[in-house]
């Protein structure tokens, strides 16, 4: 866990576009300044916000915070003045010239960020995809008409009066209501600034409602991209399938890939056989 400095140089820098690879120093063999625990943020540019060491382990930490922006994979590296002795399968060595002699090892991560998620919904599929979403690193809002069950680590709201919610950076807003109070939750997603606006539905009911909200009183401006259906395209059979998704299309979206703007020809709502329910088809 970033501390409370870290994580506010994190956000910062995310809000901004930034990737950032995490450096935490695992192990030492003094001399030497750092400690096990240290810790820093290293940017694609080779911007370094935190500590981790000193002069000698900087070049190397920043050239592995690279390769692992790039490749998406961690790596384990090990700075030290007697380099070509290493023998140990999966460190990536860097030749230290510290005078003072000491050992670092240093274990490089990719940096998630930690996104908003607002899910408007008490549907099965809302429910599911609060559970998951939570489990995979984002922040959890769950808002509703009517009384919502309590997650762990997911924030409930009563109605869709969103005014009064407070996010750090522009949030997810996914619509999972399925037929109940599609409008009402639609309506309020479209007033609120989001990084993604998605309705689960089939293209055709996404089309038909937002045609009808277009010209209703109160609808906010995002309702232009509103995107339905949303999630990837996968043959789904219940609400949780449907629910992993909508969360995978989240994953997709918060690691760097495009937004869907074309729908597919057949979402999860037309797939469900037995019943409707699922999607509110």
């Amino acid at each position: 866990m970033l501390t409370k400095e870290l994580q506010q140089s994190a956000d910062q820098l995310c809000l901004k576009g930034e990737s950032l690879a995490v450096a935490t120093v695992v192990r030492v063999e003094s001399p030497t300044s750092s400690k096990p625990g240290a810790r820093a943020l290293i940017t694609e540019q080779g911007e370094i916000h935190g500590w981790i060491g000193g002069g000698c382990a900087q070049p190397a930490v920043i050239r592995a915070a690279q390769r692992v922006l790039a490749a998406g994979e961690p790596e384990l590296v090990r700075v030290t003045p007697e380099a070509d002795k290493v023998t140990e399968i999966g460190l990536v060595t860097h030749k230290s010239s510290c005078k003072s002699g000491g050992v670092l090892d240093i274990f490089i991560e990719p940096f998630v960020s930690r996104k908003a998620l607002l899910i408007l919904g008490s549907s099965p599929c809302a429910l599911s995809l609060a559970r998951l979403a939570i489990t995979l690193d984002f922040d959890v809002t769950l808002a509703a008409n009517g009384e919502l069950p309590s997650i762990d680590g997911v924030i409930t709201h009563q109605g869709y009066e969103l005014s009064e919610l407070s996010f750090p950076s522009l949030p997810y807003v996914v619509v999972a209501t399925q037929g109940r109070g599609d409008k009402a939750a639609l309506t309020a997603a479209s007033r609120l600034p989001a990084a993604v606006f998605g309705f689960v539905a089939s293209a055709k009911k996404g089309a038909a409602l937002k045609a009808e909200l277009l010209s209703a009183e109160g609808i906010g401006p995002n309702i232009q991209q509103m995107i339905a259906p949303f999630g990837v395209d996968l043959k789904v059979k219940s609400p949780q399938e449907i629910a992993v998704a909508v969360l995978a299309q989240l994953i997709e979206l918060r690691n760097g890939g495009m937004t869907k703007t074309t729908p597919s020809e057949l979402r999860p709502d037309e797939i469900v056989q037995p019943s409707k329910s699922c999607c509110g088809g």
